[in-house]
């Protein structure tokens, strides 16, 4: 593990943001996604189905491999806080056009255009407050939301990722899940138009990675 300059923010588990702050850690994960599309991306190219979207806005956009998962757009912007992983972002999409990396919080993004989808994908698992994430994401411009939550089978929420630092993400009861997929909807305002479910498989049989995809409504 490299040196971390940066203080933890409270909003991410420690463990989380120590990951993304870290070049060698950054750079694994990076590798680990180098045969695209994985298992994930393959479901999330399945909810999205046919639909062309021109501007995709991509929160928490990591390594940056959604522009190259997605098809037929015009202009994708990738929003992440991580200075590391928005460096492989750019080195992973330094031979695509339409292409805006933005570095900043996604609760605190300054994006006013439209964009025809937003996706949101590996992200509320890491954060101490995801409702806060999710009021700031349902106040922006978008026709579509794409986003996954880890839920657990057990009646309460389950740390299922540490390390020495502490917690890195948190699986949330099927009950949870349903009301933050309700808030969802009654934020953007919008309907669930397809959802995905795939167990996570070992070692944490008891998790499901489970996928939605919003279609605005209001």
């Amino acid at each position: 593990m490299g040196k971390i300059k940066k203080r933890p923010d409270p909003r991410l588990f420690v463990a989380a943001w120590m990951a993304f702050e870290d070049e060698g850690l950054g750079r694994q994960h990076s590798d680990m996604w180098s045969q695209i599309p994985t298992e994930e991306q393959r479901q999330v190219l399945k909810l999205l189905g046919s639909r062309k979207f021109d501007t995709v806005l991509d929160l928490g956009c990591g390594p940056g491999w959604y522009a190259f998962v997605l098809k037929g757009w015009k202009r994708y912007v990738g929003v992440d806080q991580s200075e590391v992983w928005l460096n492989l972002a750019r080195q992973n999409t330094a031979s695509l056009q339409g292409v805006e990396l933005v570095q900043s919080w996604v609760e605190e993004v300054d994006f006013s255009d439209h964009a025809d989808l937003g996706l949101c994908i590996g992200v509320f698992q890491h954060y101490a407050r995801p409702m806060k994430l999710l009021e700031k994401i349902c106040s922006l411009d978008i026709s579509h939301f794409c986003f996954n939550l880890m839920v657990t089978s057990k009646e309460k929420a389950e740390d299922f990722l540490w390390d020495e630092w502490g917690k890195i993400s948190e699986g949330i009861p099927i009950e949870a899940a349903a009301r933050f997929v309700k808030r969802a909807e009654a934020l953007l305002p919008g309907k669930v138009v397809g959802q995905v479910d795939r167990p996570y498989g070992m070692p944490l049989p008891q998790l499901t990675w489970q996928c939605y995809l919003l279609e605005r409504t209001g």
